[in-house]
Parts: C-alpha cells; sequence; structure tokens
C-alpha cells in the first residue's frame, strides 16, 4: 500500500503550511541522516513523512514525523519508526531520542509500546509537558 522516498523534503505534503514551516529546518537538520515521505501507491498523495539525524557517532534523533490524519491509525506512523531504526542500525547508531509534546498523547504512547523510555519531562504550561525519550537499539 505505501511507498517510502528517501530525502524529498521538496515534495508538496498533505499539509502544506506543515511544509512550508519545517522546510527550513530540513536540510539543516537531515545532511548526515534520513527524510522519508510516505505515499499512497493508490492514489500518489503524500501521507506522512519523517527525519533522523545522526547526532554522533552512535547517536541519533528523530524529528519531524507527520502523518495524514485521514491515514492516521492504520500503522503507518509505526511503519515509518521502524524504517529510521532500521537506517541507525545500518549507521551504527545504538541510542535514538526525541522529544514530543504531551498534546501528542496518541504518538507518546506509541514510542512507548516501541520501547522508547520517558528520559526527562519538562513543563512548559500548566496544561502541557515537554517528553524527551530514547530508545537502545
Amino acid at each position: 500500500m505505501l511507498k517510502l522516498h528517501e530525502n524529498l523534503w521538496q515534495e508538496v505534503y498533505f499539509s502544506y503550511d506543515r511544509f512550508k514551516e519545517d522546510l527550513p529546518d530540513m536540510q539543516d537538520f537531515y545532511p548526515s541522516g534520513v527524510f522519508y515521505v510516505v505515499e499512497s501507491d493508490v492514489s500518489g498523495a503524500i501521507i506522512g513523512f519523517g527525519g533522523l539525524k545522526i547526532l554522533s557517532k552512535g547517536e541519533a534523533r528523530m524529528k519531524s514525523i507527520r502523518i495524514d490524519p485521514k491515514y492516521r491509525n492504520l500503522g503507518i506512523a509505526r511503519e515509518l519508526i521502524k524504517k529510521r531504526e532500521e537506517f541507525a542500525q545500518l549507521k551504527g547508531i545504538k541510542k535514538i531520542s526525541l522529544v514530543i509534546s504531551s498534546l501528542s498523547y496518541k504518538a507518546l504512547n506509541l514510542y512507548k509500546s516501541l520501547g522508547y523510555s520517558i528520559v526527562k519531562t519538562k513543563d512548559v504550561a500548566p496544561d502541557k509537558k515537554i517528553y524527551y525519550l530514547e530508545r537502545v537499539l
């Protein structure tokens, strides 16, 4: 059902505004990592994307996972996370980290179900926290 494309950050994503917001950071953020775009093989539409940046020898950070709301709860995010982990392992990465908001509770639960652990929590507003997660591969 899906095709994964590497390093296609110039595509038009399901949310052009989201794309424009993320674009300035992508080329600087991913030169040593990978950026995947998920395309429906039925319609050809871009339905998600996500990147992985290598920080140092043995460590990487996930960033910018987005899935079109119409395609959520189909396992696409899980597949995209696993694809980035496979890339990390090929590059000799031993630990992956990420930062996520408490407002993204479904994504937080997904990462936890895949073996990511909360290593730090930061209160940023009365009703919002930032979670720092890690997973040893």
